[in-house]
């Protein structure tokens, strides 16, 4: 005898903010009364990084593991509407892959544990002292001003 397990979708409206695809390509589900802003990614250098333009082709993330994520936040720190409908699509594609508000997946990132799928998380900034990368244009940056330092 076969078990049958019901799966959750990807993602759940609800709590979290966020519709799974089928939810969110259903048109009685776009309709919210708030303008919509799509945001379209596209693979970059490594496999697992991705680049996010808006619709018009504004660069807003460079390079990133959570793409979708990291747009909302810089679309919220430019002063867009927290409620705003962000949508996801990957290059190429007229289907919606994720669907959220702004301020909600702004406050959201991807913890990935050994042995564990991914799942959404809490979002924190990080502090100075927390050792993250620098940016390619922080780099640049700071080249720069070694430079004129000589």
């Amino acid at each position: 005898m076969a078990l049958h397990v019901k799966r959750p979708p990807v993602a759940t409206a609800g709590a979290s903010g966020l519709c799974s695809a089928a939810q969110q390509n259903d048109p009685a589900n776009n309709t919210d009364g708030h303008r919509q802003q799509v945001v379209v990614v596209a693979p970059v250098d490594r496999c697992d990084r991705f680049s996010a333009h808006l619709e018009d082709g504004r660069l807003l993330v460079k390079t990133s593991r959570q793409p979708f994520l990291d747009a909302a936040r810089v679309l919220l720190a430019e002063g867009a509407d927290p409620h705003t409908t962000i949508l996801m699509r990957h290059r190429g594609s007229d289907v919606n892959a994720l669907r959220a508000q702004l301020g909600v997946a702004a406050g959201l990132t991807v913890r990935e544990e050994d042995g564990r799928p991914p799942r959404f998380a809490r979002w924190k900034p990080l502090h100075l002292g927390d050792g993250s990368a620098r940016t390619a244009e922080e780099e640049a940056i700071a080249t720069s001003m070694a430079e004129a330092a000589e």
